[in-house]
């Protein structure tokens, strides 16, 4: 009787460490996918203001090719963030109107406020990563 109730309580105790260690797992592996997702997007907004900024300064906004790139590095950008986050669509719509005042070669075209949303963005991203890492 004894060994039985042991062998059950072992094989309850095993269950829970098991489902611990796969709740571990998985949590980690959500903190790894986001933490690629905010790498990602970092790299994606840094090509696109390199590409405005190279692309204004050497006449290329006549060069397909690059205009292309560009266009393609938005649209990556765009399908990264959220059509449902305020913030995320306001950085959206700041990308365009820089490449739109790029393109009318405005000379006084500001990064700033592109570079304080992205920061703002990426900033809450990684305060998520690591509240998932912590836990609730």
């Amino acid at each position: 009787m004894i060994a039985a109730s042991a062998a059950v309580w072992g094989a309850w105790l095993a269950t829970k460490a098991q489902a611990a260690n796969r709740k571990l797992t998985q949590e980690v592996a959500l903190a790894q996918f986001r933490q690629d997702w905010l790498n990602m997007l970092r790299s994606k907004l840094a090509e696109y203001l390199g590409l405005l900024t190279i692309l204004y300064r050497t006449d290329g906004l006549e060069d397909d090719a690059h205009r292309m790139e560009m266009v393609k590095c938005a649209y990556e950008i765009q399908l990264l963030l959220s059509p449902h986050d305020p913030s995320d669509n306001e950085l959206i719509v700041e990308l365009r109107t820089m490449r739109e005042a790029y393109e009318r070669r405005d000379a006084e075209v500001d990064a700033a406020k592109v570079v304080a949303l992205s920061q703002a963005i990426l900033w809450r991203g990684w305060a998520r990563i690591t509240s998932d890492i912590r836990g609730p």
